[in-house]
């Protein structure tokens, strides 16, 4: 059974977000330069940032052969959407067990 995708950020999209929070903006080898121990592969960026870009967290500019990838929402958005996506859950569970 597949895994049902996180409307809000997952940790390992958080690592990639906060690289281009911190950087602007950059290019699938650039994210993967700055991220620690060399933790993903590219691939695995690549299609983290078109899941990010899916779910409306970042966008890409072509340059040349490459994309370069820019945030859409910044930290604090990031931070509310998480809150009020567990706020809800918490209270949907809880409707559910009383």
């Amino acid at each position: 059974m597949a895994r049902r995708k996180s409307p809000t950020l997952t940790e390992v999209e958080l690592e990639l977000m906060d690289v281009l929070w911190e950087k602007g903006r950059g290019t699938v080898s650039e994210i993967v330069e700055a991220l620690p121990e060399a933790r993903l592969a590219y691939s695995s960026v690549l299609t983290m940032m078109r899941i990010l870009e899916q779910k409306g967290y970042v966008r890409h500019e072509k340059e040349g052969r490459a994309f370069i990838y820019l945030p859409l929402v910044d930290r604090e958005q990031a931070r509310k959407s998480v809150i009020g996506y567990l706020l809800k859950r918490f209270s949907t569970i809880h409707r559910n067990c009383s």
